[in-house]
């Protein structure tokens, strides 16, 4: 009989081991695929730090060319410019500049100034607001208006 209660016993004691096993294995595979899911996620937050860096890069880039800005004064050629395309008024004479405000199709467009910037030539211009007293002033590229001339008189919203 004692040698029956020992046969017991060890039984028990395996099947709680293997049970105890069990156990830390499901658990150890938890871990790994928590841990998978973690690095996965890990990954993604260094991807997204590496995109918002570039991000931030850019932005001082053109924040250093706007305080670098070197504006070559020339001669007003044309008092008053047509902008026959959409187009965008620009805070200053630079491609990535803040946008002042749209401007429709056939706008007739009061020089004001006229500037070089990089080889490029910009017209300060004053435009309509329509159904308003006001006007809004920003910078064109000269290449992107045409000479005001009869044929477009036409044109022009009233």
């Amino acid at each position: 009989m004692r040698h029956v209660n020992k046969i017991i016993s060890c039984v028990i004691t395996i099947f709680i081991l293997s049970l105890f096993t069990v156990a830390c294995s499901n658990a150890s595979s938890n871990y790994k695929s928590q841990n998978e899911n973690l690095q996965n996620e890990n990954r993604q937050l260094k991807d997204k730090i590496a995109q918002l860096e570039e991000s931030v890069n850019d932005y001082k880039t053109k924040e250093l060319k706007q305080n670098d800005l070197s504006i070559s004064n020339d001669e007003i050629l044309d008092k008053v410019r047509f902008i026959e395309k959409e187009n965008k008024l620009l805070l200053l004479p630079l491609e990535d500049s803040r946008v002042v405000r749209n401007i429709q199709t056939n706008t007739l467009a009061k020089v004001i100034d006229r500037g070089i910037v990089d080889d490029l030539t910009w017209i300060y211009v004053e435009i309509p607001v329509h159904d308003s007293p006001i006007f809004s002033k920003g910078w064109i590229k000269e290449n992107e208006t045409v000479l005001y001339t009869q044929d477009k008189v036409r044109l022009v919203p009233e």
